[in-house]
């Protein structure tokens, strides 16, 4: 999936120390499957110390790109964003079951998404090397390709729901009026326009750097459910049932005092299904002074209402959020070549209120990885990196850990 590229974190080194001492929890976690960068090899960590626990390890290549586990954890399935390929592993073994090529569009391109359909049963979303994707289904048991669905387009996001996989897809070029489309497992494709609501990028000006104007909308699906929603940088929403394809528009209304601001040029928007009906917004709006600086301006966090049409503002500053049971975290800001505003890690419970803050006014990194928050900061040049392993629910800091800058860390397959 796209952003963040989606969806996986980057965690502390193997190398460095064990964790300094933080607040103890009652019991130790279970161990949490992850990727040792330095070896490409899958290994079983502590998820609070982060030290890699003794046992077998699987080779995990180049398979960087997006993961899924089967419904019962007993398998876990990774992919390459460079290429069209899938690797499938049994977890419970530790044992490598095979790989399983997904040929679109000739040999190049790679994957965006993938998920888990029944026992057996894979649905990946994969790109061409310059235009245009397909859905593959793929037997997971005979490692066999079954069928290939071609879609136009470019795809800017997507998501599991409850029968498959939802892509919010633009032209092949340019920007232009969105689109979804719906796969099912047994590769059923369906599509439905989005009125009113463009995406993609395109090149302004000329020369040899021109500037790159992009239009992202967020977008975001119930997993457990058959909905689901893209957001505008305004405060218009478009709801798609995912089973009828029907498509309607609303307008939302605010639940606080804070006025939505205009989009400036190059607004870019994420969204996530919280649960209870809600959805997460937040983004960035990117400008360009006369003179070619760039600017980012935050969105600020916000909270929309499916079954009201409502949305409130959580936080005025945040550019980017995480989701926890319960909790959804924000962090980022916005930035300019003369002025840069943080707002460290602001935990909001889904009644809006602050549930706790770490870091204010700080540049932080905080995705949320299994049962954690992962508060990575940058403390300066010729400085080692800090990561503090959080609880969401009281934002008590379990363990603390630093390593030096470009230090390689281990990935955590958590959900």
């Amino acid at each position: 999936m796209r952003r963040a590229a989606a969806a996986v974190a980057a965690f502390a080194a193997l190398a460095l120390p064990a964790a300094q001492s933080g607040s103890a929890t009652s019991a130790s976690p279970a161990p949490v499957l992850g990727r040792d960068w330095k070896t490409r090899t899958l290994a079983h960590y502590d998820p609070v110390t982060l030290a890699r626990v003794a046992g077998p390890t699987v080779p995990a290549g180049f398979f960087t790109g997006p993961w899924a586990w089967s419904a019962d954890r007993s398998r876990i399935v990774l992919s390459r964003y460079d290429w069209p390929q899938l690797r499938i592993v049994d977890a419970n073994r530790m044992r490598l079951v095979g790989d399983v090529r997904l040929r679109h569009l000739g040999t190049a391109g790679g994957v965006d998404a993938v998920t888990w359909i029944g026992a057996d049963r894979l649905l990946a979303l994969v790109h061409g090397p310059t235009s245009g994707v397909a859905f593959v289904v793929v037997d997971a048991q005979k490692r066999a390709v079954l069928r290939t669905v071609p879609v136009a387009g470019s795809n800017w996001d997507a998501e599991r729901w409850r029968d498959g996989l939802a892509a919010l897809l633009g032209p092949a070029n340019g920007i232009g009026t969105a689109r979804v489309a719906v796969a099912r497992a047994d590769g059923t494709v369906r599509t439905a326009v989005l009125p009113g609501v463009s995406v993609g990028s395109r090149k302004v000006g000329k020369g040899a750097d021109p500037r790159v104007h992009s239009v992202i909308p967020g977008f975001a699906a119930n997993p457990q459910g058959a909905q689901a929603v893209a957001v505008t940088a305004g405060s218009r929403a478009i709801s798609i049932d995912l089973g009828s394809m029907a498509v309607t528009t609303h307008v939302l209304s605010q639940r606080t005092t804070q006025q939505v601001e205009k989009a400036i040029e190059g607004p870019q928007r994420h969204a996530g299904w919280v649960g209870d009906g809600l959805v997460a917004v937040s983004g960035t709006d990117w400008s360009t002074t006369a003179s070619g600086e760039v600017a980012a301006r935050g969105a600020g966090l916000r909270l929309i209402d499916t079954a009201a049409w409502t949305m409130r503002t959580l936080d005025t500053q945040a550019s980017a959020f995480s989701v926890a049971p319960g909790v959804i975290v924000a962090f980022g800001g916005s930035w300019s070549p003369s002025s840069r505003t943080y707002t460290g890690v602001r935990a909001y419970g889904l009644d809006g209120a602050l549930r706790w803050s770490l870091y204010e006014g700080r540049d932080a990194y905080a995705p949320v990885q299994g049962s954690f928050v992962y508060v990575q900061r940058y403390m300066g040049a010729n400085r080692p990196e800090h990561m503090d392993v959080v609880d969401p629910a009281t934002g008590t800091i379990l363990g603390s850990r630093e390593w030096p800058n470009g230090q390689a860390q281990p990935t955590l397959y958590a959900w």
